[in-house]
């Protein structure tokens, strides 16, 4: 097991060099319109070199961070939090006071449609009664019910989501990992870029941030639970969640996955983690079952959530796909009903892919740069599309003060896993695993739909996690700590 653990680092690793060489490439492209031999042998330059300086300085740079991080200890954990709350709060009202964006686009179809759900009206917008999935208007409409339907209302939504969020993923790093981890991914999700520009906007991914380090938080508290109460309570909470995370984002709907792969590799008792999984399973379709039923009302014929899926795989494999956003593919399907449609899709897609492997594999590997190639999604929605008399310097400037952050963050990513393999006893612990397919699972669901940076956006919390990874196993932690480690280590495995 020990061995395959470490393969899931160095998997890791690779995508690490994979992202050092994608944000020069994606940046040479969009400038260029295409990379061509120059973009491709500048990006492959700075990808070895960014390789070859944290290979060289990996040691030197986990030990000034967990230094770092040991001092950012010495505040106490409430004092701490209280901060990272406050400064992140101050950060998002200060940029959506200083840029008021307007949503547009996809934002803007999620406030026309909880609005229309917060007075009574039916999911219904341009002709189709499920195109779009209804988890994050439903959610909005319970806000817009109680206070009204304003942008301020999704701005204080936000802000919530993200003390939320803060505060799980300082659980969650803590949980089975050590305190300066935790204080270092608050820190890490406190000033991520595009999560803080990001945050004056309506965006399901803001959701999603939440509530994926929740789920796993709450699989890893049943997964440690010494009474039955202990460990059913937080799988039921976690099959909802993940429920509504489906009916937000249907390509969830796999993701307990992921816990079934940990519980493989981190050798969780089998019977005990079988049965857990199925109630997560059972959880999650009572959520998603009454939309369900609504859909069956609506057209006479099953449809899980969102009839969106065939419209979406094809464009993203067809002769015209680009791995990003496409109206359409060769054929139109614009002229047919929502139901012919998606099923027109889900057929051609399928027929392409069988009959182009190779160029499939090719649109693969263009995927996973728009995946990790930027991460300035939030200077973009609002400084490009928010209709605000921003200049272009000033995008500019914010966008690469995103991908600069970006890179520092995979930077220390790699760092943690090249620390985390020479200390082999730190693999012991299911956190890496579990962070690890967490991440996995939307990278490879994004190799084969169609991609982009919002795409990683729900990962935000994981990232941050797995960016302070190097200063966990570190030599010289304190008894107590090491006693928690053990207690973690016979409480989860065998």
């Amino acid at each position: 097991m020990k061995n395959l653990r470490s393969f899931l680092a160095c998997l890791l690793l690779l995508v690490a060099m994979q992202t050092f060489f994608a944000v020069p490439f994606l940046s040479i492209q969009q400038a260029m319109g295409s990379a061509g031999i120059p973009g491709w042998s500048i990006s492959l330059f700075f990808a070895v070199v960014v390789g070859l300086l944290v290979l060289r300085y990996h040691e030197t740079a986990s030990t000034q961070l967990t230094a770092f991080a040991r001092l950012l200890t010495r505040m106490s954990a409430t004092r701490w939090l209280a901060l990272m709350i406050v400064f992140g709060l101050a950060l998002r009202i200060l940029w959506f006071l200083v840029f008021p964006a307007s949503p547009s686009s996809d934002s803007a179809t999620y406030i026309t449609l909880a609005t229309g759900l917060s007075q009574g009206e039916p999911y219904h917008i341009a002709n189709t009664w499920a195109f779009w999935p209804p988890g994050y208007p439903l959610f909005l409409s319970f806000w817009f019910m109680i206070f009204g339907p304003s942008l301020l209302v999704v701005q204080i939504v936000n802000l919530g989501l993200f003390v939320g969020t803060l505060l799980v993923v300082y659980k969650l790093a803590g949980k089975v990992a050590d305190e300066p981890t935790a204080r270092l991914s608050t820190l890490f999700l406190t000033f991520w870029p595009s999560y803080m520009t990001w945050a004056g906007l309506p965006a399901k991914e803001q959701v999603l941030i939440f509530i994926i380090p929740c789920t796993l938080l709450l699989f890893l508290s049943a997964t440690r639970g010494q009474t039955v109460k202990g460990q059913l309570i937080p799988i039921v909470i976690s099959g909802l969640l993940l429920g509504g995370a489906t009916l937000i984002q249907p390509s969830m709907m796999l993701f307990p996955t992921v816990f079934i792969f940990t519980s493989i590799l981190c050798r969780f008792q089998i019977p005990r983690t079988t049965g857990q999984i199925i109630l997560l399973v059972f959880c999650m379709g009572l959520v998603v079952a009454p939309w369900t039923l609504r859909n069956y009302k609506v057209f006479d014929q099953f449809v899980l959530i969102s009839t969106n899926s065939g419209s979406v795989l094809y464009r993203s494999n067809n002769p015209l796909a680009t791995g990003g956003y496409t109206p359409r593919g060769e054929i139109d399907l614009s002229g047919y009903g929502e139901l012919e449609a998606d099923a027109m899709g889900k057929q051609l897609a399928k027929e392409w892919i069988r009959e182009n492997p190779v160029q499939f594999f090719r649109l693969a590997l263009q995927k996973q740069v728009r995946f990790l190639g930027d991460d300035s999604l939030g200077a973009y929605d609002t400084l490009r599309r928010g209709n605000l008399p921003v200049s272009s310097q000033t995008f500019y400037a914010t966008k690469a003060i995103s991908n600069a952050f970006w890179l520092i963050a995979w930077a220390c990513i790699a760092v943690g896993i090249l620390n985390i393999l020479r200390r082999r006893h730190s693999m012991e612990a299911p956190l890496l695993p579990l962070l690890v397919f967490c991440f996995f699972y939307l990278y490879a669901l994004h190799s084969i739909v169609e991609s982009a940076s919002k795409y990683h956006m729900p990962l935000i919390g994981i990232f941050a996690i797995l960016a302070s990874m190097s200063v966990y196993g570190a030599p010289g932690r304190d008894s107590h700590t090491n006693r928690d480690q053990a207690d973690t280590g016979r409480t989860l495995h065998d």
